[in-house]
């Protein structure tokens, strides 16, 4: 079974890799169609980890997230 805690290490893991993948993109590939795909997924993973941390504290989300 997975706790939050795994799952935010999880997370976190990720987080550092897709990092670290972005930073070899920019510097040695010079593919920045990939690197804006890295960027895409670095926020996505970010914005699970913030999602994660605010409800850890107790924090109430929307259902729904506006678009604006």
């Amino acid at each position: 079974m997975i706790t939050i805690r795994n799952f935010e290490a999880i997370l976190q893991h990720n987080l550092a890799q897709i990092a670290e993948n972005l930073e070899v993109t920019l510097r040695i590939e010079s593919s920045y169609e990939h690197a804006l795909r890295l960027v895409d997924e670095l926020r996505s993973v970010c914005e699970a980890l913030l999602t994660l941390r605010k409800l850890q504290r107790g924090w109430v989300l929307p259902l729904r997230r506006s678009r604006g």
